[in-house]
Parts: structure tokens; C-alpha cells; sequence
């Protein structure tokens, strides 16, 4: 949707590769994009330069509304987009939605060796923390 210009790019959080750095990594707050009332990110960039390694993680949380109501269930999608492949998004895993909060899903992405957390919150929205993180 970023891409096509069809999310409003203030609402996502954009992060130049700073969070590398952090040996805790980066955790953020995260709604579904059919919530754009929650008070969180309805999309996180985070940018990954390593060495020869350049991409950008895009972290979208998706409900089972309208067209994906029969998969009853909540997802955070981690895609990668990167220049050397002209900017194709590549789907590189998911995690599901723990059911209630204080519970969490995890994720190791191999190719940046990046460890994605999720944990539902009980704030209202629904919203989610992420946490990226090097492994």
C-alpha cells in the first residue's frame, strides 16, 4: 500500500538502520490498517545495512476482515523489499497473533539473522508491540 501511495506515510514509522545499533533492537506499537483511529503505527519500515546486505523490513499487522474473514485468525506479515531485486516485495515469514496479552510469538529471519517478537497489548485499537531485534 506504501508503495502505491495508498497509506497515508505519516501513520508509518520510518527508521534509517539506527535501531541495528541497539542491542535490544526496536520495539514499537502497531495497529491493523483498518483501524486508522488506534493510536499506534499502522505500518513499520525498518531499514537493514550490513555489510553487501541492504533491504527494508515492512511490518504490516492484518485482521481477518472482509476478503481474509475465513482465516479467523491475526497475523504480523514481515516482508523485505530491496534494490538489488528493483524494490519486489518478498514475503519472508508471519506470526500469529497471541490471543491475549502478556503472551508472544516469535520469528527469526535468517538472511539478516533478525529476531521479530510480537505481543498483543491491552491497549484499545487491537494493537500489537513488535520488536526487532539482531539475533
Amino acid at each position: 500500500l506504501l508503495q502505491k501511495g495508498w497509506m497515508y506515510a505519516h501513520r508509518v514509522y520510518f527508521d534509517d538502520g539506527g535501531w541495528l545499533s541497539q542491542p535490544t533492537g526496536i520495539t514499537l506499537p502497531l495497529a491493523p490498517i483498518d483501524r486508522p483511529g488506534a493510536h499506534a503505527n499502522l505500518g513499520i519500515k525498518l531499514t537493514y545495512k550490513s555489510g553487501e546486505k541492504n533491504w527494508d523490513y515492512y511490518l504490516e499487522y492484518v485482521r481477518p476482515t472482509t476478503w481474509n474473514q475465513a482465516v479467523n485468525k491475526s497475523f504480523l506479515i514481515v516482508r523485505r523489499m530491496a534494490p538489488k531485486y528493483g524494490g519486489t516485495p518478498a514475503f519472508l515469514g508471519l506470526l500469529e497473533i497471541p490471543g491475549s496479552s502478556g503472551q508472544y510469538a516469535e520469528f527469526l529471519e535468517g538472511s539478516g539473522n533478525v529476531k521479530f517478537r510480537v505481543t498483543l497489548t491491552a491497549l484499545p485499537g487491537p494493537i500489537i508491540q513488535v520488536t526487532a531485534q539482531p539475533a
